[in-house]
C-alpha cells in the first residue's frame, strides 16, 4: 500500500486520486482487522520499538511521495519507480521488523 501512494503522483490527472486514496485507507483497515484475527495480535500493543519502527515507515513513505511529487513536477515520470520501488522496501522491511518484535513478545508470555 505503501507503494500505491507513492506511486500517486504518476497517476493522470484525469484519474481521481482521492478515489485511490480512500481505497488505500480502507484497504488498510481491512488489512489490519484480518491480521488481527488470523494471528491474533493486537496492533493497538505497541511498545516504544514497535511505535518507533511504525514511525519511521510513515516517515519514509511520506518522504518516498515527497520525491516522486518533487520527480512529477520536474518531468520524470518514469523515475517515480526508483522512488516506489525504495519506499515499498523499506516500509516492507520495516513492518516485518515490527511484526518480528511483536511475534517474540507474545512468545516470551509465560
Amino acid at each position: 500500500m505503501a507503494a500505491l501512494f507513492i506511486s500517486t503522483p504518476a497517476l493522470p490527472e484525469s484519474f481521481n486520486r482521492g478515489f485511490v486514496l480512500t481505497s488505500l485507507v480502507m484497504m488498510s483497515i481491512f488489512l489490519v482487522l484480518g491480521y488481527q484475527r488470523v494471528t491474533g495480535i493486537k496492533l493497538l500493543g505497541f511498545r516504544l520499538c514497535e511505535g518507533a519502527l511504525f514511525a519511521l515507515a510513515i516517515v519514509t513513505t511520506l518522504f518516498c511521495f515527497s520525491v516522486s511529487l518533487g520527480l512529477a513536477a520536474g518531468g520524470f515520470p518514469w523515475w517515480i519507480m526508483a522512488s516506489v520501488i525504495a519506499g515499498f522496501l523499506a516500509a516492507t522491511g520495516l513492518a516485518l521488523l515490527g511484526a518480528s518484535s511483536m511475534r517474540g513478545r507474545v512468545s516470551n508470555v509465560d
